[in-house]
């Protein structure tokens, strides 16, 4: 975004770009870590009653953290 821009963005909202996109990227972040750790304390829960094998667990524990460090990677990449 070229200055002109930016002035344009922050008189039309009243925010500076650069602050709602830290606040944008900050919220997603939250809010896939606060998803993943959902879903290992069912992954979790259904290890503690035997629903699932502990090769099971490893793997899908492996995979969501697989997607969430690729997401936040992705995400704070591109700033």
């Amino acid at each position: 975004m070229n200055q002109m821009l930016v002035d344009a963005f922050k008189a039309a909202s009243g925010v500076d770009p650069a602050a709602l996109q830290t606040t944008v990227v900050t919220l997603v972040i939250a809010a896939a870590l606060l998803l993943a750790s959902w879903l290992a304390g069912l992954l979790i829960q259904a290890y503690s009653d035997d629903s699932v094998s502990t090769a099971e667990v490893v793997r899908v524990l492996i995979l969501l953290l697989i997607v969430v460090l690729s997401l936040i990677t992705f995400l704070l990449h591109g700033r």
